[in-house]
């Protein structure tokens, strides 16, 4: 991991994409004969950050978080890293929003539990 240094502090700098999952990767940065399945574990190896635009469109089930933490390894010294985008209920709609940030901050958070 890189550091950035301004005025006196000093910062990881994390290099990731905004979702993982796209057909035109396949050959470019994904092995042609990499499976779906593998292709999240195959980039957590390559980058330590990814954006996971899914969150903001519909809350994912605990399973898909799991499965998403499972595929995800732990790095020595920094854990996992997962951004999540704030669900479209949390930005974009009137009302309050202490239900959804809780339960959205209860699943995404499993993304970062250490193992």
């Amino acid at each position: 991991m890189r550091r950035a240094q301004h005025d006196g502090v000093t910062a990881p700098i994390r290099i990731g994409t905004s979702g993982w999952e796209y057909d035109d990767w396949r050959g470019r940065f994904y092995p042609t004969d990499l499976s779906r399945d593998d292709q999240l574990r195959f980039y957590a190896e390559r980058f330590d950050t990814v954006e996971v635009n899914a969150t903001f469109y519909r809350m994912p089930t605990d399973k898909v978080v799991a499965g998403w933490a499972a595929a995800v390894p732990v790095r020595r010294g920094r854990g996992k890293s997962g951004l999540h985008r704030a669900g479209c209920w949390l930005t974009a709609r009137r009302g309050d929003p202490t239900e959804s940030a809780t339960e959205t901050y209860r699943r995404t958070g499993m993304m970062n539990d250490e193992r």
